[in-house]
């Protein structure tokens, strides 16, 4: 009788208890549900990051859109007050050259050696004028000095020049060159040479020019060594009394 329920004993322990494949059920249940609701809240997530993620990049692109375009804005507002500045200079300068008739420390009018006036022919006439900063003038006529040099060389349609210097202040000092030609293509030649070309372009960014062309007879130039004569034919170019030299088209 001992052994028989010994036995029972056994098969009971070893026997499926229902209590417990109930629960192993429930508990798988329970952790395929948790598995599901994982899954669903993951995929919910990546769905939503994405949705502000695309929803930054947007407002990124849009900023970006917008920098860029007040950027060109600023750009073309600086090149307006850049254009707007530079236009009301060079009016500024074109006033202060036509209304410039001041007669100073004029250079002796130079007669090139051997040439030969015509009283009556009408020669080729520059007057240059220029406003710079007072400190850009040793520059100007150490440059015009080696101008001089070439310009009184034989063969160069020269007939005669004259020059002059005058400080209106700090920044405002203006230098003035009278030259006669025998033709205008003698005074184009010498524009295009190699001493004036690199003058001008030495000088290009420190200097404001005008430029006068007028058409002058042989008996209007002024007499070597003589200031009167000299001061009076260079305040008639100033004051427009001579015909201007209109370049035929």
């Amino acid at each position: 009788v001992v052994h028989t329920s010994t036995s029972q004993k056994i098969a009971s322990q070893r026997a499926p208890r229902h209590d417990d494949d109930s629960f192993s059920a429930d508990s798988r249940r329970r952790r395929r549900r948790r598995h599901e609701y994982d899954s669903l809240t993951f995929f919910a997530h990546q769905i939503v990051s994405g949705r502000i993620a695309t929803t930054l990049t947007f407002r990124l692109d849009k900023l970006t859109y917008i920098y860029i375009n007040i950027k060109q804005l600023a750009s073309l507002f600086r090149i307006m007050c850049v254009q707007s500045k530079t236009s009301t200079r060079q009016a500024t300068v074109t006033a202060m050259h036509k209304d410039d008739q001041y007669i100073g420390l004029l250079k002796p009018w130079v007669l090139t050696p051997n040439t030969q006036i015509d009283k009556d022919k009408e020669y080729f006439t520059v007057a240059t004028w220029g406003t710079m900063h007072s400190l850009r003038i040793f520059k100007f006529a150490w440059l015009t000095s080696k101008i001089g040099k070439q310009l009184h060389s034989e063969g160069s349609g020269l007939i005669g020049e004259t020059r002059q210097v005058t400080n209106w202040g700090f920044s405002d000092c203006r230098g003035e060159t009278f030259t006669v030609w025998q033709k205008r293509e003698d005074m184009a030649s010498f524009y295009r040479s190699g001493v004036h070309k690199n003058a001008m372009i030495s000088m290009k960014d420190d200097v404001s020019f005008r430029v006068r062309r007028v058409w002058v007879k042989g008996s209007d130039l002024p007499t070597p060594g003589d200031y009167e004569s000299n001061k009076a034919f260079v305040l008639r170019i100033k004051s427009g009394d001579f015909p201007e030299a209109v370049k035929k088209t």
